[in-house]
């Protein structure tokens, strides 16, 4: 499912509940699908992007190397961005040498 993904065209969102009591709930940043059913109004997870009356969706353009604090990656919008920029062995390769996961089971 590779595909021509340069780092100058990936764009990221996450749920703008602020202020609000939902705001601590707002953890993931998720990267926008620009391809498929709903392009530029989904993440690569399948989490919907789109504005509602009380969590406008908050575009960070381009996709920054690290979070906003906050905020942490999505784990699947990453690995199918991994997948799609032609990364995923190496993904893997590097989780394989590390060996330990937290919370894994020995």
């Amino acid at each position: 499912m590779s595909s021509d993904v340069s780092p100058g065209r990936i764009r990221a969102y996450h749920s703008g509940y602020t202020p609000g009591r939902r705001a601590g709930q707002v953890q993931r940043l998720h990267i926008i699908r620009e391809d498929g059913k709903f392009p530029g109004r989904q993440g690569l997870c399948g989490q919907p992007a789109w504005t509602t009356t009380k969590a406008p969706v908050v575009i960070v353009d381009p996709m920054p190397a690290v979070p906003p604090e906050g905020l942490r990656w999505c784990p699947l919008c990453i690995g199918h961005l991994a997948d799609r920029c032609g990364r995923i062995e190496e993904v893997a390769a590097t989780l394989a040498a590390d060996g330990t996961v937290e919370g894994s089971v020995p």
